[in-house]
């Protein structure tokens, strides 16, 4: 099952990569991002005049815990930026990858879903690979 995925996985990356971005952000994740860049700033601002002495150490300490606990709870608003790998070498460095790095792109690039037998024991389970997955991507259209 393992190598089934693999080999759709290197089948797919070259005609994902030449009908998508290379990088692909939710859209959702892109106002989390902006509010926490403006927050690390205030933050920044905050911490310089802590610096400067214009703030109380513990004022500094009251705002800098709330800052952060604004910052951490946007945090999951923001899912990861994924990172089409290069087609070109993705069979190369695939060995080298941590089974976690292979998941994370697996689950990123394709949606895989075990379809079991209908009766214990029987080998007529099917596997069902398609592009998709965590990246929210669709070439459904481009497969021809």
């Amino acid at each position: 099952m393992e190598k089934a995925v693999e080999d759709k996985l290197f089948e797919l990356i070259p005609v994902i990569a030449t009908a998508l971005p290379t990088e692909i952000v939710a859209p959702n994740a892109k106002e989390a991002d902006r509010k926490i860049e403006d927050l690390e700033a205030t933050l920044e601002d905050w911490r310089q005049a802590a610096i400067k002495g214009a703030v109380t150490p513990g004022s500094f300490a009251a705002i800098e815990q709330g800052l952060l606990a604004q910052i951490a709870e946007l945090r999951p608003k923001t899912p990861p930026k994924f990172r089409l790998p290069d087609p070109k070498t993705i069979r190369k460095v695939w060995p080298t990858w941590s089974v976690r790095e292979k998941r994370d792109q697996i689950r990123a690039w394709l949606t895989v879903t075990v379809v079991p037998a209908e009766r214990r024991g029987a080998r007529t389970g099917q596997l069902l690979i398609k592009p998709g997955g965590e990246s929210g991507i669709s070439v459904a259209g481009t497969m021809g």
